[in-house]
């Protein structure tokens, strides 16, 4: 009997936390994210397939090239945007459920890191497909988003194209989205007072603990890192996800082995310049961006959960936060 009520807790927290502002916040930053990083994107995944971009000096042409393939990831990635913060959202609360931290309004930073892996792996069958299609678009063929869906499945025959790397799409999914988050709240918390270094937990603070600088150093720091950890993923699975036809690569093993035959361990980090230049901006730009419009839309339509956020206290040296009054966070701070 028990083991039911517990069920049927962790579901109705599960569903509690998964409110329509994770979902409309979740949608503005992901959309917002895909238009300051694509032509970067665009850069790297050139590199990392060895192509060149056709540059005759400075014109509309370049900017075709560069935005070439964003419309598979401006019209999905803020779906999957809206459901993968809102599914980290209910993940956060139900794993909290099962600490003593939500006792005194603490999430511990292992609680971030599991629930940020569980919400990209929810939302990476439904990712890695888009990603095949966007290098094809990218790379590969000037066609339309229809044609290049219609060419994939003719060449192969089967859904199985769009799968191409779903293995290496999942390890950059959920691992390294937990990194991110994790390494977004930690750097956070630090920045918010760097006296004190977060071990274990962090506090949930009102929203205008955070100036809007501090989001955006804390998210850059994060986005940069990440992409640090998971690169040479995301290299064999661009190779992959271009080879659709299986020419070039037989299996995954197969691609790492022509990687590192062809030019040892930079081979796994070609583009990461390109990366690293397109991960500082394109953090700054969605986690803030989320930050703020969830905390707005939640002050709007759920006053109680605003409310219930302790009162920042004073940041290291006693200056207090009151010229940030205004700004909005549901993020956390450091115990």
């Amino acid at each position: 009997m028990s083991g039911s009520l517990e069920k049927k807790d962790a579901l109705e927290v599960f569903k509690d936390s998964m409110n329509v502002s994770s979902f409309i916040a979740g949608s503005v930053a992901g959309a917002s994210g895909v238009l300051v990083g694509h032509p970067f994107d665009s850069l790297k995944v050139r590199m990392q397939v060895g192509q060149n971009l056709s540059i005759n000096g400075w014109n509309m042409e370049v900017l075709r090239q560069l935005y070439r393939g964003i419309m598979p990831p401006l019209m999905t990635v803020g779906c999957v945007a809206a459901i993968n913060f809102a599914t980290y959202e209910s993940f956060k609360s139900l794993l909290l459920t099962r600490t003593s931290s939500a006792e005194d309004n603490r999430t511990p930073l292992s609680n971030i890191f599991f629930a940020g892996c569980l919400s990209g792996a929810v939302m990476a069958p439904f990712t890695s497909p888009m990603g095949v299609i966007k290098i094809q678009l990218q790379v590969a063929k000037q066609m339309s988003f229809t044609q290049c869906v219609q060419y994939m499945w003719q060449r192969n025959n089967s859904p199985r194209a769009f799968y191409r790397g779903s293995l290496l799409s999942m390890i950059m999914e959920s691992p390294g989205r937990g990194v991110y988050l994790w390494t977004y709240e930690t750097v956070k918390a630090i920045c918010f007072n760097p006296t004190e270094m977060p071990t274990h937990a962090v506090q949930h603070q009102r929203p205008e603990s955070y100036p809007m600088y501090m989001r955006a150093i804390s998210a850059s720091v994060a986005g940069i890192f990440s992409w640090l950890v998971i690169y040479p993923f995301d290299v064999i699975k661009a190779k992959m996800q271009l080879d659709i036809s299986r020419q070039k690569y037989r299996s995954t093993w197969h691609c790492v082995q022509t990687t590192w035959a062809e030019g040892g361990v930079r081979g796994f980090f070609r583009g990461l310049t390109y990366t690293l230049i397109r991960a500082g901006p394109v953090a700054a730009t969605i986690l803030p961006i989320y930050d703020i419009t969830k905390a707005t839309l939640d002050h709007r339509w759920y006053p109680e959960k605003y409310q219930s956020y302790p009162t920042a206290p004073s940041r290291s040296g006693g200056a207090a936060l009151e010229d940030e009054e205004n700004n909005c966070n549901v993020s956390t701070a450091v115990r």
